[in-house]
């Protein structure tokens, strides 16, 4: 949320503002909430954000899109400055709201019965990216995984298309077989393997290392 633009609240905002955007799960689910983002009933409420025993006093103005916890926080790079460091771009914490009459919204426990999440509102700022955003622990919940990185978990390797499957075992029972020439006809009698592109190439070795 480092950018400047209108909020799903609707108000125009920028990166000085003392700020939060919550997770869009959170802010579509709150009671009161009629699918209208600048009527819902969060906008202009206070929280309070901790993050390694600092802590941060916001408004709430903008909904989160990229923000994958369903109780994650996006700050104004301002107030993230006053809890961690703005390079680590996100981090773990915590939130609650100032006045608890306001803590009606979903719990950990109402998570599987929320909405679909809406698609991207055209109404949030242009900063509501992967930048400063708090992945709070549950019950304001796990941590999520920064979607700018590249890394792929070991727990769930790259999967492989049915035809890239076959590709992958024809170039192996090629190797295992050989190009021996045919004594009756002269050509080779090995199985010839589909011919692969440079990239369908790449991707069978790499899948099969």
């Amino acid at each position: 949320m480092s950018g400047t633009g209108q909020g799903a609240c609707g108000d125009l905002l920028n990166k000085d503002m003392p700020i939060a955007a919550l997770a869009g799960v959170y802010f579509d689910s709150y009671p009161g909430s009629n699918g209208n983002p600048n009527q819902n009933p969060l906008c202009g409420k206070k929280i309070n954000v901790t993050v390694g025993g600092k802590s941060v006093q916001v408004t709430v103005k903008d909904r989160c899109d990229s923000c994958h916890g369903s109780f994650d926080v996006d700050l104004s790079e301002s107030s993230f400055h006053q809890v961690a460091d703005i390079a680590a771009g996100r981090v773990d914490g915590s939130w609650d709201f100032v006045d608890p009459q306001d803590d009606i919204g979903m719990k950990p426990g109402d998570i599987d019965n929320v909405p679909p999440p809406r698609p991207t509102s055209p109404h949030t700022s242009d900063g509501a990216a992967p930048n400063g955003i708090i992945a709070t622990n549950v019950p304001r919940s796990s941590t999520s995984p920064d979607p700018e990185s590249g890394n792929r978990s070991p727990s769930h390797p790259r999967r492989m298309s049915r035809i890239m499957r076959n590709l992958a075992k024809d170039l192996d029972r090629a190797k295992r077989s050989g190009t021996k020439k045919s004594a009756s006809k002269g050509r080779k009698s090995g199985i010839r393997p589909r011919r692969l592109s440079r990239v369908m190439r790449g991707v069978v070795i790499d899948d099969q290392n």
